[in-house]
């Protein structure tokens, strides 16, 4: 993902930042499902769900007795689990877009957000402790030549734990999607769909995608696994060229409108610069759980 950050950003120095700066919000949204793939951003967030589901231990020597102690994790370390526990809610949302695309870009930020505060509160408030449990047992396996003894049992993760992160993950979605669903009601239409080569996160996520000429926004083709060569272009997905003709591109939706794009100048280059900073700061944080 860094390479595609960094492609990102110097596609947006190379058109002057006159580019669609809010669509970069949605970068992880976007390019995270088609440069890496739902099941690595599924283990990710498994990953990180399992680290918040084990006790943070410290080794302590004290007159030369070495012994384990419970240390709860630092504020910032919760904060980057819990972000990197959020991808499971990314890859479940991104997973159902063809079938509930129509409320996508308001319950996906709330289930985001809503799941990584329920992880922050509950790591801070209650953090799993490890334990022992001693209890000297002993089973003779042949009479007068094996025994086998246990002298306890030693608990530095819990299962269940893992799997009620998990139920959490998938309640936040749901009860987003039920929020938005009451609020919203029959307001919110599907966004219309300008060519079937873009993934669907890109059709709902990225307001240029709604443009006929999406294909001429660098940043847009990049996000959407689409890497232009020359007068060609490459679909990492596809994993071939393709070319795109402005007159063949026709909506696919029966009432497609134009969206609009703020185009003043000094709005659009504030929006793409915080949006690169976005970028480069989401994806550089990725690395500090690692």
């Amino acid at each position: 993902m860094s390479l595609v950050a960094l492609a990102v950003f110097a596609a947006a120095m190379r058109e002057k930042l006159q580019v669609t700066g809010i669509d970069l919000v949605a970068f992880h949204r976007v390019a995270s499902p088609t440069w890496v793939g739902r099941p690595f951003l599924l283990l990710r967030g498994v990953v990180a769900l399992t680290v918040l589901s084990t006790s943070p231990v410290a080794f302590v020597a004290d007159d030369s007795i070495a012994r384990f102690v419970f240390e709860p994790r630092p504020a910032f370390d919760v904060m980057v689990l819990a972000s990197e526990a959020s991808w499971i809610t990314y890859v479940v949302v991104d997973l159902f877009l063809p079938t509930a695309e129509s409320h996508a870009r308001l319950y996906a930020p709330i289930s985001a957000i809503a799941s990584w505060w329920v992880f922050v509160l509950w790591e801070t408030i209650c953090p799993f402790e490890a334990s022992m449990h001693v209890q000297q047992t002993c089973r003779v396996v042949q009479l007068g030549l094996r025994a086998t003894c246990s002298g306890g049992v030693v608990q530095i993760g819990s299962a269940q734990r893992l799997i009620l992160y998990l139920c959490l993950s998938l309640l936040s979605i749901l009860g987003a999607w039920l929020l938005v669903r009451l609020w919203c009601g029959a307001e919110c239409r599907p966004r219309c769909r300008q060519s079937e080569l873009l993934p669907a996160a890109a059709q709902i996520f990225l307001l240029t995608a709604a443009r006929p000429l999406w294909f001429q926004d660098p940043t847009t083709t990049l996000l959407a696994g689409i890497v232009p060569v020359r007068h060609r272009f490459f679909h990492v997905n596809l994993w071939q060229f393709v070319r795109l003709n402005p007159l063949q591109l026709t909506s696919l939706h029966p009432k497609a409108r134009t969206t609009k794009i703020p185009a003043t100048q000094r709005r659009r280059t504030t929006t793409t610069v915080l949006g690169i900073i976005y970028v480069l700061l989401s994806v550089g944080g990725s690395f500090t759980p690692f």
